[in-house]
C-alpha cells in the first residue's frame, strides 16, 4: 500500500513492504499445518523497531487477505523513536483499525519478554556507528546507524525474546566492504539459541531467518 504517514524526514522504503509480504507467506505456510485449537490459541508478533509501523501493518493485511477471519493473532510495535508514534496511529486506524496488539515506545536493549512471540520482523537499522559520519538530525542517525544500542543487543534480545520454534524475519544489511563480518556474528550469538540461514535477498539486502530451538 501507498499513503503511510510518516515523518518528513526520513521515509520508509520498499523494502519494508516486501518483508512483511515474506513474512506472510512463512506464516500462511505455518498455518496451514495447525489445527482449529491452535488457531484459536492465538499468534504473537513483534514488529521490531517498528518507525510508523509498515511492517507490522502490511503484515496484518496480507494475513486477512490470505487467511481470513480464522487467523488469530496480536502484533506489538516496539521503537525508541516517540516521533514516530502520531504516525503509527494513523496508519493502524487507516489499515487495520481493529488490530490487536500495543505500541511499545522503548529501547531493545531494555526490553524483556522471554519466550512471548511466535515471530519477530525488523527491517532495522543498517550501520553501527562507527561505520561513517552520524547524521547531524538525531533522528535520521538512529534510523540508519545502532546508535542506542548495537547488532548483538538487538539479536540477543530477540533469541529470548521468541517462543520455542518461534521464527524471526531480519533484513540485514552485508557489511563486509567495512570490515564487518556478520555471519560470523549471528554464528557465534545465534548457534547456542537456534539456527539461522540467509533467505533470498529483498531488493539486495539480506535476509535472516532465524528459528529457535523446541524446548
Amino acid at each position: 500500500m501507498t499513503g503511510y504517514s510518516q515523518p518528513q524526514d526520513y521515509r520508509f522504503s520498499h523494502d519494508s513492504i516486501e518483508l512483511a509480504q515474506r513474512a506472510a507467506t512463512e506464516l500462511a505456510q505455518r498455518a496451514a499445518t495447525l489445527t482449529w485449537p491452535e488457531f484459536s490459541a492465538g499468534f504473537r508478533v513483534l514488529d521490531l523497531c517498528a518507525g510508523c509501523g509498515v511492517v507490522g501493518l502490511e503484515l496484518a493485511l496480507e494475513l486477512t487477505k490470505r487467511l481470513g477471519s480464522k487467523w488469530n493473532f496480536d502484533i506489538d510495535f516496539l521503537e525508541v523513536q516517540s516521533v514516530y508514534r502520531p504516525h503509527f496511529e494513523l496508519n493502524r486506524e487507516w489499515v487495520v483499525p481493529d488490530l490487536r496488539g500495543q505500541w511499545i515506545e522503548m529501547n531493545y536493549a531494555d526490553f524483556r519478554a522471554p519466550n512471548t512471540y511466535d515471530l519477530i520482523v525488523a527491517n532495522p537499522p543498517y550501520f553501527d556507528g562507527t561505520q561513517g559520519n552520524l547524521p547531524p538530525s538525531e533522528f535520521k542517525a538512529r534510523c540508519r546507524f545502532f546508535v542506542d544500542s548495537d547488532f548483538e543487543t538487538m539479536w540477543r534480545m530477540i533469541a529470548s525474546s521468541l517462543k520455542p520454534d518461534g521464527t524471526a524475519l531480519i533484513l540485514v544489511r552485508d557489511l563486509r566492504d567495512h570490515g564487518v563480518d556478520r555471519a560470523a556474528l549471528l554464528d557465534r550469538v545465534l548457534l547456542q539459541f537456534g539456527r539461522w540461514r540467509a533467505l533470498e535477498p529483498v531488493r539486495g539486502t539480506e535476509l535472516v531467518q532465524f528459528v529457535k530451538n523446541s524446548e
